[in-house]
């Protein structure tokens, strides 16, 4: 009953944004709505084959960081993406600009995932809203763990993988040694710096903006 519960809600929730979203493209100046659709068409479909990848990924042994950088990119980075270069249509900027904005948008994008991701691991639970530990607990892929089995020595990676494979392993358990592995390979920190990087290069797009630098900085 819950499950067909949760399922009439998804569709539910899918169609209400639908009608949403029909009524701003019907509020977008008519010069600009044939772009403004292609580019929200674009990120809909990235974003239902980031979905796939991400559910794929939960079943993979090991996945690269390039794997998930794409994964991530699509499942996430792209909306951050194509909201920001709409916006940029719908005020007036050229092709360059509103690329150039969409670069900022997802590199902004992939900085937020990987954030996103070290919160569940090392968050506040009074301030993140949740208990940290999902991601591992569903075996999900995440930078801190590509980053871990990059790094972990053979009993490291062994350990890791037998963590993720077990389905008898108390949650509590299971989130504490994987995390105890992590620290052991320095992981938080390289997680964080891969995310300042892209914070670096979404500015980066942002400085090549042809705009009013006080603009700019607002």
């Amino acid at each position: 009953m819950h499950s067909k519960w949760s399922v009439n809600q998804a569709i539910l929730s899918g169609d209400v944004m639908a009608f949403i979203a029909n009524e701003c493209f019907l509020q977008t100046p008519e010069s600009k709505l044939l772009k403004v659709f292609r580019v929200f068409n674009k990120a809909a479909v990235e974003v239902c084959v980031g979905q796939q990848l991400d559910m794929d990924y939960e079943k993979a042994v090991v996945i690269t960081q390039d794997e998930y950088i794409r994964m991530i990119e699509l499942k996430t980075a792209v909306l951050i993406a194509a909201s920001v270069k709409i916006g940029a249509l719908i005020g007036g900027s050229d092709d360059k600009d509103s690329e150039l904005l969409y670069e900022f948008g997802k590199y902004l994008g992939l900085a937020f995932q990987i954030q996103d991701d070290l919160l569940d691991v090392w968050g506040d639970s009074k301030v993140f809203g949740k208990t940290p530990g999902g991601d591992i607990v569903a075996n999900k892929k995440t930078l801190p763990l590509v980053k871990a089995m990059e790094k972990a020595s053979g009993e490291q990676r062994r350990l890791l993988q037998e963590l993720l494979k077990s389905e008898d392993t108390d949650p509590e358990t299971k989130v504490r040694k994987v995390i105890s592995i992590y620290d052991e390979l320095n992981v938080r920190n390289i997680t964080e710096m891969q995310a300042y990087d892209y914070i670096n290069k979404a500015f980066g797009f942002l400085q090549k903006v042809t705009v009013d630098e006080e603009r700019r900085k607002r």
